[in-house]
């Protein structure tokens, strides 16, 4: 029944038809109140008439109600406070209207940004599209000046009582606690390096190195780590007084036996960044391995990895981390000023860095 020029109202009875499921009375001129009902309604469009008053609250309780298309009529008074609350509402749209108040905060979504536009009396905090609400609220009624004191005043309070007792009962328990977890992180730590010094290593350097296998073996700490992966963890090291710093990628073996997978990718990543030299691919500087560790010793690449700057997880505007990869792709840090900000590399460029 759409656009066939209907007149007058909607009937009261027209909400007892308790098969209808679908209704589409749009674009015609009819006119009066929306009645009450629709319980059985999975769709309600009547957009583009001359429809007035409120938004009946029962069409909230309607528990298929999956579209609802109000806009462009005179519809005044507050959103029903129901109103998507029981039942979700796929596709809404209230826009074009005269409704006042402010959203339910079940409507404040991202999917609802445009469904209330173009109701200047209608406000929420959270939607771009429509008007922010005052402090005071519309229609609120003013609490006198002791009152607001006391019901701003006796929150703190209470806060500040609790506080006083969590530090009076729990700073003891807190002092313990923290040292029992430094005691605990020393004592690994320690463990690891007495374990590194009696276990025999074997160093197989790509490239002339200015550190020594100990300062390598010495800076695999908590205070190193840099990320954690399926393979093993990488640490950032600094070695020549701290001048520079390298990436170490540890691979740890259990029970002594090298896990078919690690022993594929470790081989593969020492045989072809042993042996290849391209000021775009991040060097290998050399391998210490021992029967239950295998670490990979790379240089720092400073500017992150080179499928950053292709496009992968760079957002625009943002900040990018300095890290160092443990893997095998290529390095950016002769390309950093072939981009611009931090957006990702053009074609041109991508194709001057492969060559």
């Amino acid at each position: 029944m759409r656009d066939i020029n209907l007149m007058g109202g909607i009937p009261e009875s027209f909400n007892n038809l308790s098969s209808l499921e679908n209704v589409d009375l749009s674009f015609n001129n009819l006119q009066g109140s929306i009645p009450g009902g629709y319980l059985s309604l999975t769709a309600l469009n009547l957009a583009r008439n001359q429809l007035s008053g409120p938004i009946p609250k029962s069409i909230s309780f309607s528990p298929e109600l999956a579209s609802l298309d109000l806009s462009e009529n005179h519809l005044s008074g507050q959103l029903p406070s129901e109103l998507g609350l029981f039942n979700p509402i796929a596709l809404l749209n209230l826009s074009s209207n005269n409704i006042t108040g402010k959203i339910p905060h079940q409507l404040i979504k991202r999917e609802y940004e445009r469904s209330f536009l173009n109701n200047p009396q209608l406000c929420a905090n959270l939607i771009p599209t429509v008007k922010r609400c005052s402090a005071s609220g519309s229609g609120s009624h003013k609490l006198p000046g002791k009152y607001l004191a006391m019901i701003i005043a006796l929150p703190i309070v209470a806060s500040i009582g609790i506080i006083l007792l969590c530090n009076l009962f729990g700073v003891r328990g807190n002092r313990v606690q923290e040292n029992n977890h430094e005691t605990e992180q020393k004592n690994n730590h320690e463990a690891e390096q007495k374990n590194n010094h009696e276990t025999e290593w074997k160093l197989t350097s790509f490239h002339q190195l200015n550190f020594t296998m100990d300062d390598i073996l010495s800076s695999l700490g908590e205070d190193n780590l840099i990320g954690k992966g399926g393979c093993g963890n990488a640490y950032l090291v600094p070695v020549n007084n701290s001048r520079e710093f390298v990436a170490v990628k540890k691979i740890r073996i259990n029970n002594r036996k090298l896990d078919k997978n690690l022993e594929k990718q470790f081989i593969a990543e020492v045989e072809l960044l042993g042996s290849t030299c391209h000021p775009n691919v991040v060097k290998l500087l050399c391998c210490i391995a021992s029967e239950s560790l295998k670490l990979l010793v790379y240089e720092y690449m400073e500017n992150e990895s080179l499928d950053k700057w292709l496009g992968i997880g760079v957002g625009v505007g943002g900040k990018t981390k300095k890290r160092a990869s443990s893997s095998s792709t290529a390095s950016t840090s002769t390309s950093t000023s072939n981009r611009i900000g931090n957006a990702p590399l053009d074609w041109p460029k991508r194709l001057q860095i492969a060559i």
